[in-house]
């Protein structure tokens, strides 16, 4: 299921991919989703949910929490198949410090060393687009996705840095 047919609410995990993956791995990774959403279950409940791939680098997946929210359990099982994915696929879909750069919806995937150092060489500038992985529901998804640099987690902790 699309994500876009799900309410603003729902809510919302980013997963970030080390690298961009090929055409025949995104390929591998929708229809991998495709069956898990629409079998994923809490407690023997049906849950409302979907995904998006993005630029080859990026898994999106929503809940509908309001028709029934996932378990821990539940959520346990997205990692479980990231895990698997990644592991199949040498990709890892799992580290929270990855800084994706945006340049016309391509996407270049940076470490965080990696990132400090575009940074300080000016690769990443203050307002370069990047992806905000810290999104919590749908709207903020629609709406925050695409964030300068300045307002990322790692954007904001080297300009203080800088700036003292």
């Amino acid at each position: 299921m699309s994500i876009s047919s799900l309410p603003d609410s729902s809510r919302v995990w980013v997963f970030l991919a080390n690298r961009i993956l090929a055409p025949n791995e995104s390929m591998d990774l929708q229809k991998i989703m495709e069956d898990f959403v629409g079998k994923w279950q809490t407690h023997g409940a049906d849950l409302t949910a979907g995904y998006e791939v993005f630029g080859n680098a990026a898994l999106i997946v929503a809940v509908d929490e309001s028709k029934t929210p996932p378990s821990g359990c539940s959520i346990d099982k997205v990692f479980r198949l990231l895990q698997d994915f990644g592991a199949e696929k040498s990709v890892d879909f799992l580290s929270r410090t990855l800084v994706g750069k945006l340049v016309e919806n391509t996407v270049t995937i940076f470490t965080k060393q990696e990132a400090v150092e575009a940074f300080n060489s000016g690769e990443l500038k203050d307002n370069t687009l990047v992806i905000d992985t810290l999104v919590a529901d749908l709207a903020a998804y629609k709406n925050n996705f695409k964030i300068a640099f300045k307002n990322h987690w790692l954007g904001k902790q080297l300009i203080v840095k800088n700036t003292a």
